[in-house]
């Protein structure tokens, strides 16, 4: 304080702030101080701060704190706080986990960054803990030679579309384990999450279930790090919309408080879910949905109960190695090499179900999926030295999937049969017979429309038709809507290619 003709003196303005360190965010480079200082009582209190708040309305956020800080002094406060900054220490810390850039260089955050300096700063349980050796002995023991070396090839793949996702667009890869219990579904779930973090469903884990909303699930959700979504059977329900957002790896838009549309929180991995029904069953009849999901229904993954146990007793206690050997090799590995890889695969997985004469028109799309698996599957063996047989995992893919499914993959074929199904059940709610003739029954109360007779006619596909349905729109879009058809439009498309 100073005044003219006098000598400077001091005049306490409150207690010292001090800084005591500089946290560096690496995925958005904004920077988070720790400051300390003593409250009334001469306590040391230590507290966080974000920098972007040192403005003269945004200090008033320590005088909760116990800083003794009014508007007046707000600006002598800051300056103390900005003279601190060069002499005090700094580190980096990371939220977000996968491969991102820092400083034009790719890199990844995990519990700690390859390729930087930076250790994660959040609260899942990622950090390698236990044995590698013990991991991978579990894997040569109880996995390889099993249905299991998918479920590791599928969870491998999550770092590889994260590392490749701006070459190659597969979307995020979606694997759901239908069957009933004592499957090992589970199981398999557990084996996948191992890779990258703890198998816990504590919340602190890439673990969680269909209990938790679509926005909690969408959160839940980190690049680089397969997921588990466990107990389909609490869908409660139409989960079109939440497949569609899990394969794209982007929640749904939203505006925030101030009207703005928020920033939608995006990711690339590989999401693994399990039911003891059809999840697919549980949505509309699109096709693209047999593209995005790939499901494996009534598969047995565990050879016994004792290996099931086995292979959770191993996993709870050691977990979190292989995600990083994997990321690790990729970014030393030649990208081009992998893409070419990649594309090779793809080819051959083609060529392989046209020999089968099974081809279909999304044939192509799926087998992106799973090259990618084959591709991630490549990569696993060179990263960790366990070997798996990949001819065998690709054969259990293509077997198990719709990737050969000619009818389940065309949207006119399924409606159709759901057309048959529907009118074999409802059978008395038609009018039987041609109009003007003896040939007739009673109009009932529900009527739906009218079958009738007609001249043998051979059909594209070879069958013979010898009885036809006529059915007044409404209800035909009715049962379509009935049967998760939304769009007619699309359904009579496919009938009328269909011939």
């Amino acid at each position: 304080d100073y005044r003219k003709n006098e000598a400077p003196r001091f005049v306490s303005l409150g207690a010292a702030v001090f800084l005591r360190s500089i946290s560096i965010n690496a995925n958005t480079s904004e920077r988070i101080l720790t400051l300390a200082f003593e409250d009334a009582h001469g306590k040391e209190v230590l507290c966080q701060f974000e920098r972007k708040n040192l403005t003269e309305t945004g200090i008033m956020q320590l005088l909760g704190k116990g800083v003794q800080v009014t508007k007046k002094t707000a600006g002598v406060l800051i300056t103390s706080i900005l003279n601190q900054e060069p002499d005090a220490p700094s580190e980096i810390r990371h939220m977000e986990l996968g491969f991102g850039y820092f400083d034009e260089k790719q890199v990844f955050f995990g519990y700690s960054a390859i390729g930087i300096e930076s250790n994660y700063n959040g609260n899942l349980l990622i950090q390698p803990t236990g044995s590698f050796d013990a991991w991978k002995e579990m894997v040569q023991t109880e996995v390889l030679g099993t249905n299991l070396e998918t479920i590791v090839a599928i969870a491998a793949a999550a770092p590889v579309i994260d590392f490749l996702k701006a070459e190659i667009h597969t979307g995020n890869i979606i694997a759901s384990l239908v069957a009933e219990s004592s499957t090992g579904k589970t199981t398999a779930g557990c084996l996948a999450v191992s890779l990258g973090s703890k198998c816990s469903f504590a919340g602190d884990s890439m673990v969680t279930t269909f209990a938790d909303s679509k926005n909690s699930l969408m959160r839940s959700i980190y690049s680089s790090y397969p997921m588990l979504i466990d107990e389909g059977s609490l869908i409660r329900y139409n989960p079109t919309s939440l497949i569609y957002e899990l394969a794209e790896g982007k929640e749904k838009g939203r505006l925030n408080k101030e009207l703005e549309k928020a920033d939608a929180r995006t990711f690339s991995t590989a999401i693994l879910m399990t039911s003891e029904k059809s999840i697919l069953n549980l949505c509309d009849e699109n096709t693209g949905l047999y593209v995005r999901c790939l499901e494996f229904e009534n598969v047995v993954w565990t050879s016994s109960a004792e290996s099931a146990d086995n292979i959770k007793k191993v996993c709870e206690r050691n977990y979190g190695f292989a995600i990083p050997f994997i990321a690790e090799h990729l970014l030393t590995a030649d990208r081009d090499e992998l893409i070419e890889r990649f594309w090779d695969y793809q080819k051959k997985i083609v060529e392989h179900v046209r020999t089968r004469e099974k081809n279909t028109p999304l044939t192509e799309r799926i087998s992106k999926s799973v090259a990618m698996i084959l591709l991630a599957a490549d990569v696993f063996v060179e990263a960790t030295d366990i070997e798996l047989d990949v001819p065998r995992i690709c054969a259990f893919v293509v077997e198990n999937t719709m990737i050969s499914e000619e009818k389940m993959l065309d949207i006119g074929q399924r409606a159709l049969e759901y057309l048959r199904q529907y009118i074999a059940v409802n059978d008395f709610k038609f009018v039987k017979g041609k109009p003007d003739t003896n040939e007739w029954t009673a109009v009932p109360p529900d009527c739906k429309g009218r079958l009738q007779n007609i001249r043998p006619k051979l059909l594209p596909d070879g069958k013979r038709a010898m009885q036809e349905v006529l059915l007044p729109e409404i209800v035909f879009e009715e049962i379509l809507v009935m049967g998760g058809f939304p769009d007619k439009k699309v359904v009579l498309k496919k009938l009328k290619d269909a011939g």
